[in-house]
Parts: C-alpha cells; sequence; structure tokens
C-alpha cells in the first residue's frame, strides 16, 4: 500500500510505469497484426539457406564433366533471382511493420490488410514467373527423360498454357487495386489537445493525435 502512494506522489516513478506499460502493451498488440509476417521471416530465414546450395549446386554443376545444358543453369539461375527479389519486398514490409510500434491498432490494421496496386503487381508478376519457370523446367527435363516425346508432355504442356492465359486478368486485377489511405475510424475520435499530466505524455504519443 505504501508502496502504490509512493509511486503515485512520485512523478519518475510513474512516467516509468506508464512506459514500461505502453511499450509492454504496443510489442504485445503488434503479434495479432504480425501474423501475416511471420511467413516472410521463414522466407528470409530460407534464402539465406537457399543461397549457399544455389551457389554450391552452380559450382558443382558447371565443373561436371557431363554435358551441361544452359537451359538448366539459366532456369536456376532465374529462380534464385526471383526468389531474391521476393525476399526483398517482404523484408522491406516487415521493417515497415516492425517501425510501427506503438502505433495506434486501427493503422497497424490497415498497413497489414492494403498495399499499394504496384506491391501487388510485382509480387504477382513474381510469383507467376517463379512457377512458370519451375514448370517449364520440369516440362523440359521430362521431355528429354522420355526421349524427346512430345506425347509425353502434352498435358503438363497444355496446363502450362492454361496457367499463363489466366495469368494476366489476375495481374490486371493485382494492377487496380484500389490504394487504401490509412484514416482512423469514425467511431475513435482524433485528439483534439495535447495530454496534460506526465502519465498521459507516455500512454497517448503525440503523433497519434490528429493534426489541429
Amino acid at each position: 500500500m505504501s508502496r502504490a502512494v509512493a509511486v503515485h506522489n512520485d512523478p519518475a516513478a510513474s512516467i516509468h510505469t506508464a512506459m514500461s506499460h505502453n511499450r509492454a502493451e504496443s510489442t504485445a498488440s503488434l503479434v495479432p497484426d504480425g501474423s501475416a509476417y511471420r511467413g516472410y521471416l521463414i522466407n528470409i530465414l530460407l534464402l539465406g539457406v537457399y543461397t549457399p546450395i544455389y551457389f554450391a549446386t552452380l559450382h558443382i554443376y558447371l565443373r561436371s564433366k557431363a554435358s551441361r545444358s544452359p537451359v538448366v543453369i539459366a532456369a536456376l539461375t532465374a529462380l534464385y533471382l526471383l526468389n531474391a527479389e521476393q525476399t526483398a519486398i517482404q523484408w522491406s514490409w516487415t521493417s515497415e511493420f516492425l517501425g510501427m510500434a506503438g502505433a495506434p491498432q486501427h493503422e497497424r490494421s490497415m498497413y497489414t490488410n492494403t498495399r499499394s496496386s504496384w506491391d501487388f503487381l510485382l509480387t504477382s508478376v513474381n510469383a507467376f514467373l517463379a512457377a512458370f519457370v519451375a514448370d517449364a523446367l520440369l516440362i523440359w527435363r521430362c521431355y528429354n527423360v522420355w526421349n524427346r516425346s512430345v506425347r509425353v508432355i502434352l498435358l503438363p504442356l497444355a496446363l502450362l498454357l492454361v496457367e499463363t492465359g489466366t495469368t494476366p486478368p489476375m495481374m490486371r486485377a493485382a494492377r487496380h487495386y484500389p490504394d487504401i489511405p490509412i484514416q482512423a475510424p469514425p467511431s475513435q475520435p482524433q485528439c483534439r489537445s495535447p495530454p496534460r499530466s506526465p502519465i498521459q505524455t507516455y500512454t497517448t504519443p503525440a503523433w497519434a493525435c490528429g493534426s489541429e
């Protein structure tokens, strides 16, 4: 009881307690909104594993005495570069999201659920190219394994063409995805005056309030 009274009467202790509570609350509130970014972090980790495997495979393949195909080398390199580009985009998104620690809940939710149209277009192009290169390489390998038999690859080739034909409409839809500005919901009134007490100064950040 006496400790609580001392903390209440000591402004410095009140400020420290409020800051600690606000940091813990901000960090905890990031977890639900950041569930979509866990996959991004895993993908970043896997790229670190993928990089030495790619270069080791390329080194062994080029030093092998067996016949080397430029198609395989080009496909492996294209897949690695596409994955690296996508990981760079995800790293940028994750860095920006982690920098929003302490931001209002609606801003974190809006950032997680909305992207610019160019972001959607670029990620759609990357996903399509990676899938297309991987499928084309697999079909090409089957074509060579089965003594260059066209009949064997007719079905997978037809499916690849269907995939290619259905992708442009999806890209156009992603390109015209509306850019939704981040705004406070109507149910949450904007702050009109700066907080006065030491505790309010840290529990309600100034940048979370609307402009005068």
